[in-house]
């Protein structure tokens, strides 16, 4: 399964595409840890991530199934 990075200064979620990332894509800081797509679902689930709407800059509203 694909990791993801997870950045403790920017508080942001990303995919890792390498397995060895040792800074944040988005903000450069290498203070981080690499956290398991079961770890991001569960997160997500629980409302602790979400996703941000680039149009609004908040965050995005759920999909209808």
């Amino acid at each position: 399964m694909a990791k993801s990075s997870h950045c403790h200064d920017c508080h942001k979620v990303a995919l890792a595409v390498a397995d060895d990332i040792e800074k944040c894509p988005a903000c450069g800081s290498a203070n981080g840890e690499q956290i398991s797509a079961d770890r991001v679902k569960e997160g997500l689930d629980s409302g602790a991530l979400y996703n941000i709407d680039p149009k609004t800059g908040g965050r995005a509203k759920k999909r209808r199934r």
